[in-house]
């Protein structure tokens, strides 16, 4: 329905795609898929049904509007951090995990850089940033998933941070993407 409303303001058009989503449920193989695969074969149901390739293009991009901002302030934060430049560089990139929630829920209404510095400031509450500095001691290269449209500025300064330790960072996106996510 999120995809249908996303692209269409047409009742009609938004009834035929959920019609045709639910039709196609029964065949899922509810024991061998995940719920997000079910969720992935069930938007791209609604893609092919409404012939939008990229239903969330407007979206993301209005995170990535909302998002960048906030990193660039955040990255001058980091950059005087001094030895704790990498565990911040790490809350920041694990806190822009808001986004999930903020862009299709009733935090989309809130302030997000008051989201953002409140999820930074109560840090993780299990494990320590301390722990993947460490795992990384003995690597020489890292392959980095980016997520969601809004966390990449983020990501991208957690990716300075590792190749500041003398890393060779690979980033990856998905290719299609599902809502918001991070696309090529």
């Amino acid at each position: 329905l999120q995809v249908a409303r996303e692209a269409s303001e047409d009742e009609w058009s938004q009834r035929k795609v959920l019609n045709e989503v639910l039709r196609t449920l029964p065949d899922a193989e509810w024991h061998q898929s995940s719920p997000a695969e079910i969720l992935g074969d069930a938007i791209s149901s609604a893609r092919e049904t409404l012939k939008v390739k990229q239903p969330f293009a407007e979206r993301r991009a209005q995170v990535q509007e909302q998002f960048k901002p906030l990193a660039e302030s955040f990255r001058e934060r980091v950059a005087s951090a001094g030895d704790d430049a990498f565990a911040l560089a790490v809350t920041g990139a694990a806190a822009a995990n808001l986004v999930d929630e903020m862009v299709f829920s009733r935090f989309a209404r809130q302030d997000l850089r008051a989201l953002f510095e409140a999820a930074v400031d109560t840090g993780f509450e299990r494990g320590d940033p301390k722990q993947l500095r460490e795992s990384l001691d003995g690597a020489q290269s890292v392959l980095y998933l980016l997520d969601n449209a809004g966390e990449v500025f983020f990501d991208a300064i957690l990716i300075d941070q590792i190749r500041a330790l003398g890393k060779t960072v690979r980033v990856v996106v998905r290719g299609g993407g599902l809502l918001h996510d991070a696309t090529e």
